[in-house]
């Protein structure tokens, strides 16, 4: 894609009709799935396992050997994922301790989007918040498909604000809304015990399929990290990125969509350390910007681009505030976004 003029076109739709309404998205495209196992795509499609869409990968084929091995192995995968929110569900710390052997399995998702962490304050295991917010810093500003954190979980609990407040001291970011535009705080003293009863129970309240791989793109420092097997940047290269004080990589990092990449990062340089202190809040301007394009507001939109970095500001699928417009079918967004933005028109999404 080089021209929005093209975008439509050439990207995988993410919806069968441009009439199905944002509530109603339960799954990602079939051609977006037959693109990437043409692609070879082991990241995204792994991605896709890890936020909870695997069921969709089941029966499918690939001529490249090392997707075909993959595809294979997804049942498996799956059944990972099953019992690490099981264990999470029932208490058992131990067993998540053991399960979750890997960094990017403390971020796996259910059908809904639920992590982990979301499990644990849904069903109001404290030891396992714990655990996993000290251990994995990150997964206290993951969202599930609905856009909520784990602090909005935590607000519908009968415990008088006990987790809630807990989340809070913990970094939690009670700024955070969802795709209603609701604050966690909008739930508390609410009439809660249905939906407390439908999220322990894993149903979906009106819920959002749509698949959230990572973008790898360029950062400042000139590497490029291209879309095949080790394409992400390192742990290694984002501490020397902090180690070397490049504020402006990093920032970079963030806005390509990998800023959860920096979460739980350090940095013995004040103004670095400022930085990264930041980046929570960074990330969910991002998150702004790209709800206001989906929900078609679009002076909310104009407002929020008066900071022109974040016309570029990627979301985890790679994609600009110009793809989503073109994606929800949002022509004026489009429109405004694309002469105001004209860097915007030769941006790619893999």
């Amino acid at each position: 894609m080089t021209a929005a003029s093209t975008a439509a076109s050439s990207l995988p739709p993410v919806r069968t009709s441009c009439h199905v309404p944002l509530s109603l998205m339960t799954s990602i495209s079939e051609e977006t799935i037959a693109l990437w196992l043409k692609l070879g795509a082991l990241e995204k499609l792994e991605q896709a396992v890890l936020d909870g869409y695997g069921d969709q990968l089941c029966g499918k084929t690939s001529r490249i050997p090392q997707v075909n091995k993959f595809l294979k192995q997804v049942p498996l995968f799956q059944n990972k994922i099953r019992e690490i929110h099981q264990a999470v569900s029932q208490g058992r710390l131990r067993d998540v301790q053991h399960l979750i052997d890997r960094k990017k399995l403390a971020f796996c998702r259910d059908h809904n989007g639920a992590s982990p962490l979301h499990k644990a304050v849904i069903f109001g295991h404290q030891d396992i918040i714990e655990y996993l917010v000290k251990r994995y810093g990150g997964v206290i500003h993951i969202r599930d498909h609905q856009g909520r954190t784990a602090l909005h979980y935590a607000a519908f609990l009968p415990d008088r604000g006990e987790i809630y407040q807990y989340l809070l001291a913990l970094g939690a970011d009670e700024r955070a809304m969802d795709v209603y535009g609701r604050q966690p705080s909008y739930y508390l003293d609410g009439q809660n015990e249905s939906t407390l009863r439908q999220l322990r129970d894993g149903s979906t309240l009106n819920g959002i399929r749509k698949i959230k791989p990572r973008y790898y793109g360029q950062v400042a420092t000139g590497q490029t990290f291209t879309n095949n097997n080790k394409s992400t940047i390192s742990k290694s290269q984002i501490r020397e990125l902090i180690s070397d004080g490049n504020i402006n990589a990093l920032e970079e990092l963030v806005l390509q969509g990998q800023g959860d990449r920096l979460l739980g990062e350090t940095s013995a340089i004040p103004k670095v350390q400022s930085f990264l202190n930041i980046v929570p809040m960074y990330m969910e301007r991002i998150y702004d910007v790209h709800r206001a394009v989906m929900r078609d507001q679009l002076e909310h939109v104009v407002i929020l681009l008066e900071n022109r970095k974040l016309a570029m500001a990627r979301d985890q699928l790679g994609a600009t505030p110009l793809h989503k417009a073109v994606w929800f079918g949002h022509y004026k967004i489009a429109h405004f976004i694309s002469q105001q933005f004209p860097e915007t028109l030769n941006a790619i999404d893999m």
